[in-house]
């Protein structure tokens, strides 16, 4: 008996099945780890190594691979040798379908691969592992096919010069990932969010819903601008004009003001306020705010100019269309003395004589606030007494729970009004308010004049007070 065939048996009685249960373990090991590779041991194991083993048997033992051995025997050995390398192939693929999948879960460079691409790698793998089987295992002469698949591949080149050149600049904006789906970007006259990225293109959804796509190549000809990603905020820019008579640090800080209580605005990076230039219109400013996605940049514009009519009312500065030549000013129909005088005359918190309450009305002042603004906030320094005219307004405490609303002519006030200190609660507009606003100073004087007034407003903090005690609010 030959070397050769005792090393064989060896292989066969002794290797085979230690390596069979060395690949059995391996899997169940897998299979603990819950890796979807321990399918492909398993192949490994049941299809690829019983043909490995039977072609060694045939050549070796039988002697099947010898020139010696009869025609049908030679065959048969080249039979099972294609079966196990077509076995290898699909295993290979089996192998590269898994780690792709895995990569696109983890959202790897990989998971945008196109698939058209990803097809034709398989398709290469399958075509060479075939020609190697046809050249190696039956011996055909495959020079005259890779001539006739060269002259082919240079006329399809040639034919799919512009698909071919839009799948390579694909291939090389998907390598640098400067975007990917859910991205906003901005290629020419279009902006919005990217959907789908393929070899071919990139379709984006805009904000009305229309669907645009851009060939490839034309983003990699020209510059795009990528808004807004899901690690980076996105910028709102919102151009203003007041008037020129306006006072420049009183509009920043009102501005700053709004931009401060926006709701969708990030506190970081906080908003910014600057003046930006001169104009026949007006003075221009510039107000960045940043959401933490372009999709809030609609609904971030629409409520800070939503509060900043009201705050500009709020403290007479004058915006001005950027169509407009001239400056536009409706009359406020609570901005006289008379309709504020009327309206302290009918509120039950004063006793006193009519004419005692001109000084008041004079004083005063009647403001709006538009729905979800605070005309009043916990800490905030209680200088001003509020005096519901329409509306819904909530006294809100420091945590912002709902105490109770007060209806139209009703009002709140503490001990903290009395000295100028912080107050204790906050004063929340449910929807659009308006509020007549009586300076302390104005107030205490008030009060020291009409000595049975006071005595009133001391019972009705007392009361007040005593409410905020219960409430465990001070």
């Amino acid at each position: 008996m030959s070397n050769t065939i005792i090393l064989t048996l060896i292989g066969i009685v002794v290797l085979y099945p230690l390596i069979t249960i060395l690949f059995s373990e391996f899997e169940r090991w897998l299979d603990r780890k819950n890796s979807p590779y321990g399918r492909i041991i398993h192949q490994v194991q049941v299809m690829l190594f019983p043909a490995i083993a039977i072609y060694i048997l045939l050549s070796n033992l039988a002697g099947f691979d010898d020139d010696k051995a009869d025609e049908s025997g030679i065959v048969l050995t080249k039979i099972v040798l294609t079966v196990a390398a077509s076995l290898s192939i699909f295993i290979v693929l089996g192998t590269l379908n898994i780690f792709l999948l895995q990569r696109k879960k983890t959202g790897a460079l990989l998971a945008n691969i196109p698939g058209l691409l990803l097809d034709m790698i398989r398709l290469i793998l399958v075509l060479l592992g075939v020609a190697l089987i046809i050249s190696y295992v039956w011996s055909v002469d495959l020079t005259g096919a890779l001539v006739g698949l060269g002259v082919g591949g240079l006329v399809l080149g040639l034919a799919l010069q512009d698909t071919l050149s839009a799948l390579f600049a694909g291939l090389s904006m998907l390598s640098t990932r400067n975007f990917k789906e859910g991205d906003w970007l901005k290629a020419g006259d279009y902006t919005g969010k990217i959907v789908t990225i393929d070899w071919r293109s990139v379709t984006i959804e805009t904000s009305v819903l229309t669907l645009v796509v851009i060939p490839n190549s034309e983003l990699a000809r020209s510059a795009f601008v990528v808004e807004s990603t899901d690690s980076r905020p996105y910028c709102g820019l919102i151009y203003l004009n007041f008037a020129h008579d306006d006072p420049p640090e009183k509009v920043i800080k009102m501005l700053k003001e709004v931009a401060d209580a926006t709701t969708l605005a990030l506190p970081d990076p906080e908003p910014w306020v600057v003046l930006t230039n001169y104009k026949k219109v007006g003075v221009e400013y510039l107000v960045m705010m940043y959401v933490p996605h372009r999709n809030q940049a609609f609904d971030l514009r629409s409520e800070f100019n939503r509060r900043l009519w009201y705050a500009a009312e709020r403290s007479r500065l004058h915006l001005i269309g950027a169509h407009h030549r001239l400056q536009q000013v409706i009359k406020n129909k609570y901005s006289t003395f008379e309709q504020r005088y009327n309206a302290l005359k009918s509120n039950n918190l004063f006793d006193t004589d009519e004419e005692k309450l001109e000084p008041l009305a004079r004083a005063s002042s009647l403001h709006r606030y538009g729905a979800n603004e605070w005309g009043l906030e916990a800490g905030d320094t209680f200088n001003r007494l509020h005096i519901l005219v329409e509306g819904t307004l909530e006294v809100r405490s420091s945590n912002d729970d709902y105490l109770n609303p007060l209806s139209k002519g009703g009002f709140f006030v503490s001990r903290a009004f009395l000295n100028g200190g912080p107050s204790p609660i906050g004063l929340f507009c449910k929807d659009e308010c308006q509020v007549i606003e009586i300076p302390q100073q104005v107030m205490m004087t008030f009060l020291d004049e009409n000595p049975s007034q006071s005595i009133r407003f001391e019972a009705i903090i007392e009361q007040n007070e005593s409410r905020l005690l219960e409430d465990h609010l001070i």
